[in-house]
């Protein structure tokens, strides 16, 4: 049986910020018709994370399948996207819909009114095997 490739795009070019502001990101996306043998490959664009000493968990259909991990604000700049990319196993995804979840995350310097290192998500996509 042939297999293609597909995509859904979760989150375009519009940005979602993530923390003090809003600590959870949740999105719905569907998959319908995929090969629910083979895995799949989550990317976005990250930007801003750059204070946190811990990777953000990232958990399709409440289900951790990876974590985002932060970089150094010092040596990168902080307003440059960063592509990222997680594989998602083929168990972890329904054959329809599916619910993204990303949860904000601590850092050091924390105070009492800021207390999650604020980062921006773009261009979420799921690629994933379709039956031809």
């Amino acid at each position: 049986m042939p297999v293609v490739s597909d995509f859904t795009l979760i989150r375009g070019d519009s940005v979602v910020t993530i923390g003090d502001g809003a600590t959870l990101w949740e999105a719905t996306f569907g998959t319908g018709g995929r090969v629910s043998s083979e895995p799949a490959v989550l990317m976005f664009n990250v930007r801003g994370l750059t204070e946190a000493t811990t990777n953000v968990i990232v958990k399709i259909n409440n289900v951790e399948v990876g974590q985002i991990r932060p970089y150094d604000g010092s040596a990168d700049s902080p307003n440059n996207w960063y592509t990222q990319m997680i594989a998602v196993g083929g168990q972890e995804l329904n054959d329809g819909n599916n619910e993204l979840q990303i949860q904000a995350v601590g850092w050091p310097g924390a105070t009492a009114g800021n207390l999650f290192d604020d980062f921006q998500l773009k261009d979420v996509v799921l690629f994933f095997h379709q039956s031809a």
